[in-house]
């Protein structure tokens, strides 16, 4: 499923993706979904997933 915001704009989201989160700084041609390191979350993979913290170049650390 994509977003209708997506299917109007023709599939063009800006990526934006944050370059510590990201893999590759690419993303989904519908929805905009950047491609996120392990324990990244988010659109522009800019936010920790839940039981992670600290984000990185590595992605996120595992809560103990």
């Amino acid at each position: 499923m994509f977003s209708l915001t997506a299917r109007y704009m023709r599939g063009a989201l800006f990526c934006d993706c944050n370059e510590l989160g990201s893999l590759d700084g690419e993303c989904d041609t519908y929805g905009g979904q950047c491609n996120c390191k392990e324990g990244v979350t988010g659109r522009k993979c800019d936010q920790c997933q839940l039981e992670y913290y600290a984000l990185s170049l590595t992605g996120c650390q595992r809560k103990n």
